[in-house]
């Protein structure tokens, strides 16, 4: 069942663009039942709208606390410049309902674009390091650093619309050495020692719906590579499967 919209509510839009999937927060303008059609603010970060083109895929998402996450499918129908800046979105699929756990973790490959470990008195201690997974309530580093349990960090993850960055604080809950295939797979510089177990930081409702969008996005984008990279090896076996055919059949031989 679809959710119930209303205008002014607030949506974020996932774009997959050359450089990267783009997280966008945006207000729906209205909504028309019949067709499923949805006009948006258009996003602007860094006080420029973001570049879109006619028949780009666009994600729409909706978040209800404690409920779920609901997600539609659109293409891009129009843009336009007249104020409010506004796109319209036509769906080509139904809304999805996606259940949402506080225990999910989703293993992601990335390195946050700066982090630190905090000291009571002093300036903090900056150090290299990767993530293995990632959850709504904490996450597990990959990093050269002899971090201990009770060690406060804090880090900054840039997004790639370039808008505000994520940043998060945590508390190290355990840490052990990190297997060899955990120091191959994260590849931060220095061949990392430790694998960190972390818990977020009395994080606020809104810091919490935030770390939340990025776990989604993460997934959305893992899901999306993958069928990307399944597209290419069936292309390329069928290729593989077409060259092996000959070009033509032998000639019959005529009876006597």
């Amino acid at each position: 069942m679809p959710p119930v919209l209303a205008p002014r509510q607030g949506l974020d839009l996932r774009i997959a663009t050359r450089d990267g999937l783009h997280a966008l927060r945006t207000e729906l303008e209205w909504s028309d039942a019949s067709s499923g059609r949805l006009c948006v603010e258009w996003p602007s970060p860094a006080s420029r709208l973001f570049p879109v083109r006619a028949g780009q895929a666009i994600t729409v998402e909706l978040s209800r606390p404690g409920d779920a996450l609901y997600s539609l499918e659109t293409l891009l129908e129009s843009a336009s410049t007249e104020e409010p800046p506004h796109l319209v979105l036509r769906p080509v699929g139904d809304w999805q309902r996606l259940e949402r756990r506080e225990s999910v973790r989703q293993p992601v490959e990335m390195h946050p674009t700066r982090a630190a470990r905090l000291h009571a008195s002093g300036p903090s201690e900056p150090f290299v390091a990767s993530l293995g997974d990632l959850s709504s309530g904490g996450l597990r580093l990959l990093t050269s650093l002899a971090l201990e349990a009770g060690d406060r960090l804090e880090l900054t993850f840039a997004t790639p619309s370039g808008g505000a960055e994520l940043r998060v604080r945590l508390s190290v809950v355990r840490a052990a050495p990190a297997t060899p295939g955990q120091s191959e797979a994260a590849a931060v510089g220095a061949q990392p020692a430790w694998a960190v177990g972390c818990q977020f930081v009395e994080p606020s409702p809104a810091e919490r719906e935030q770390i939340v969008q990025f776990i989604l996005a993460q997934q959305w984008a893992v899901a999306r590579n993958a069928s990307q990279s399944e597209k290419r090896r069936a292309q390329s076996r069928l290729t593989s499967s077409e060259k092996s055919v000959p070009n033509s059949a032998p000639e019959a031989t005529s009876p006597g």
